[in-house]
């Protein structure tokens, strides 16, 4: 090409050069990075189980629920979730409005003595807006590794939050049955029965530890 003839860089220069045009624009650097910890005293984590009770004609759910959970959420300037990112739930403090359902739980379902917490290692966020947001609700999913009794699998978690300048707040919950994770299904004296489906709640409030977003000129 005649403007090419001309040029005094030579033909390696000219290569590089257009190798440099050609190539892909980077992911954005760790330095972008959006930090959500969780505020322990305003979030709350639960179980929740259909079953059926001798003395009740009708279905009710089991709820037990702890504030023990920690953790944050890190994301990077494209939306993804950086390996800082964990969520702990401490399974000896889970309380349910039974006693004796808890103490079951405890020494024979959750085996907490063994496996005192679940741990979730978020790796990817499906649906979350990019840019990141900075303010409004949006719904999206969470997928990381779950560990829980001594198993870990993928899990997915549905995800709403609510944003704004200082955090995020809102839910996530997942759902398995017993055996996915190696649980013995409840057997005690007066439950008739317990449907195979355990459902995992969080409700998150989350403080902004670190934006390292790009601002815009004032």
């Amino acid at each position: 090409m005649p403007g090419f003839a001309r040029s005094k860089a030579g033909p390696i220069a000219v290569l590089l050069a257009l190798a440099g045009i050609a190539a892909p624009w980077p992911r954005a650097s760790a330095a972008q990075s959006v930090r959500y910890r969780i505020v322990p005293e305003e979030s709350e984590a639960r179980y929740r189980v259909r079953e059926r009770i001798a003395r009740l004609d009708f279905p009710t759910d089991a709820v037990g629920a702890t504030k023990e959970i920690s953790g944050e959420l890190a994301l990077d300037g494209d939306g993804g979730v950086a390996s800082s990112s964990r969520f702990e739930v401490d399974l000896r403090t889970l309380r349910s409005n039974r006693d004796r359902r808890d103490r079951y739980l405890r020494r024979n379902t959750l085996e907490t003595d063994q496996y005192p917490v679940m741990t979730f290692l978020p790796t990817a966020a499906h649906g979350l807006p990019n840019p990141l947001p900075t303010s409004g609700t949006h719904a999206f999913r969470l997928v990381g590794q779950m560990t829980l009794h001594g198993v870990t699998k993928e899990a997915v978690w549905d995800v709403e939050l609510e944003f704004s300048a200082s955090g995020a707040r809102g839910t996530a919950t997942t759902h398995f049955t017993f055996g996915e994770y190696n649980l013995t299904i409840p057997r005690m004296a007066a439950l008739l029965s317990v449907t195979d489906d355990i459902r995992l709640e969080l409700d998150l409030v989350m403080a902004l530890v670190e934006d390292a977003r790009p601002r815009s000129p004032t």
